[in-house]
């Protein structure tokens, strides 16, 4: 059985990095299923990035966009290793562990996540 979510971009996030405002990616979430899907987003350096939301509900044939931000105190390292060499080369990696879930437990989880 293939898994109903589909995610945008496929493989790699882009951070576009300035000295102000906020250092952001965004990755879009669709549901394809006939079933709603739970989500948790995990990362190899979690103290670098804040994730919005990092666990919800998708429900069926719908869409959710989570954000990803550099956390700014993170972010003034990351600017000065480029500085120094013009390219930021980044290891750092994201999991989106999902399941499908029962109707019944979906809406039991429903107030307690993120998410909508």
């Amino acid at each position: 059985m293939t898994h109903p979510l589909s995610f945008n971009p496929h493989e790699r996030l882009v951070f576009s990095f300035t000295d102000h405002g906020v250092t952001e990616a965004r990755l879009n979430v669709r549901n394809f299923g006939a079933s709603c899907c739970a989500f948790k987003v995990k990362t190899t350096t979690p103290d670098r990035y804040l994730v919005k939301p990092n666990h919800g509900l998708i429900h069926p044939n719908r869409a959710d966009e989570i954000s990803i931000v550099v956390a700014e105190i993170k972010k003034t390292g990351i600017l000065a290793r480029a500085k120094l060499d013009s390219r930021i080369h980044c290891t750092d990696k994201f999991l989106v562990q999902s399941a499908i879930i029962d109707p019944l437990l979906a809406s039991q989880l429903e107030g307690q996540t993120s998410s909508k």
